[in-house]
C-alpha cells in the first residue's frame, strides 16, 4: 500500500488523531482484545510504508498477543469535528458541553469509521529504528510521556490495508 492508494480523508484523519484502537488476539485462547492507544502515523517513502507507532508497557496483554500473533486491527473514527462545535455551531465550552452531547449522534451522520489491517513487530532495544521512532512519538505526543519513555515495547505496525465506512453504508476498500 502506497501513501496515494489511501484517500485524503484517511491520511489526514490518521495524521491529525492521536488515539486508535488496537485489536490483537493470541491464537492460543482465539480471544480478542482491544485497547486504546496513543499512536503517530508515518510515511516511510524509502520504503513505501504507512506505518503507525505506538508505546506500551511491557507484559501486557497486546504485547503478549503480538509476540504470538503479529496481525492486528485497528478502529479509528472522526470525531474531529463532532466534539468541537454545539448545535450552533459555536466552539464548545464547559457552559456548552451538554448541548454538544445531545447533538453528537445527528453530526455523526456523516463520519467515517476507518478499519486498518496490519502487521506488528516489537522493536527491540538495539534496533537501530527504535531510537528514532521512540524520539518521533515522544515529539508528537509530549503528553503521553510517561507512557513512552522508561521500560516499554515500542510497537511498529505496518498498515497493509484500509476499509472506510460511513454512516451511510458507503464502504470503500483500500
Amino acid at each position: 500500500m502506497s501513501t496515494n492508494q489511501l484517500p485524503e480523508k484517511v491520511t489526514s484523519l490518521l495524521k491529525s488523531s492521536k488515539f486508535v484502537h488496537l485489536a490483537t488476539a493470541n491464537p492460543a485462547n482465539c480471544f480478542p482484545h482491544v485497547s486504546l492507544m496513543n499512536y503517530t502515523y508515518v510515511y516511510d517513502a524509502a520504503n513505501n510504508k504507512n506505518l503507525l507507532i505506538m508505546a506500551s508497557p511491557k507484559n501486557t496483554v497486546k504485547v503478549e498477543n503480538i509476540k504470538a500473533n503479529p496481525h492486528v486491527s485497528l478502529l479509528i473514527h472522526d470525531w474531529s469535528n463532532s466534539a468541537a462545535t454545539d448545535a450552533s455551531g459555536a466552539p464548545c465550552s464547559d457552559s456548552n458541553l451538554l448541548a454538544m452531547l445531545k447533538t453528537l449522534n445527528e453530526r455523526e451522520l456523516v463520519r467515517v469509521s476507518i478499519t486498518l489491517t496490519g502487521q506488528a513487530r516489537l522493536l527491540a532495544n538495539d534496533d537501530d529504528e527504535r531510537a528514532a521512532y521512540q524520539a518521533l512519538l515522544l515529539k508528537l505526543n509530549p503528553e503521553a510521556k510517561a507512557f513512552i519513555e522508561g521500560d516499554i515495547e515500542l510497537i511498529l505496525i505496518e498498515l497493509k490495508a484500509a476499509k472506510v465506512a460511513d454512516t451511510n453504508n458507503n464502504v470503500n476498500e483500500y
